[in-house]
């Protein structure tokens, strides 16, 4: 069955609508490390947390940690995560190490990540 055509011009105009407000945006990173992906952020972090999963794919049990000021360093000697999503409104950077050397992944603010490609031990302010 064919709609009328003022039906398929406001299907057409929904729909539109339906897809801008759900695409995500187009990740811009600044120099050194390298940006997360954006990703569907999951349900299971609550606005304004920085929440880390042991497992990949935001999976195995999570927690949240605190922002970090620019320029410094929070280390977590214990801790190996895989998966992340930022939900503040700071960059937020993932260290390999505990100290915040090593390998590294900047989450932009609303963004996750679920397969850093290495255990995370540290969290970095921008």
């Amino acid at each position: 069955m064919r709609l009328p055509s003022a039906a398929r011009t406001v299907l057409l105009l929904t729909t539109g609508i339906t897809l801008a407000m759900t695409t995500a945006p187009a990740t811009a990173a600044p120099t050194g490390g390298s940006a997360a992906s954006a990703a569907p952020i999951p349900a299971s972090c609550d606005w304004g947390r920085v929440c880390v999963y042991n497992d990949p794919g935001f999976k195995g049990g999570g927690t949240t940690v605190p922002t970090v000021p620019s320029g410094r360093c929070t280390g977590y000697s214990s801790a190996d995560w895989q998966s992340a999503r930022n939900t503040t409104n700071n960059y937020v950077r993932l260290w390999d190490n505990s100290n915040c050397t090593g390998a590294n992944k900047l989450l932009g603010p609303g963004y996750s990540v679920s397969d850093l490609g290495f255990g995370a031990a540290g969290v970095g302010g921008l």
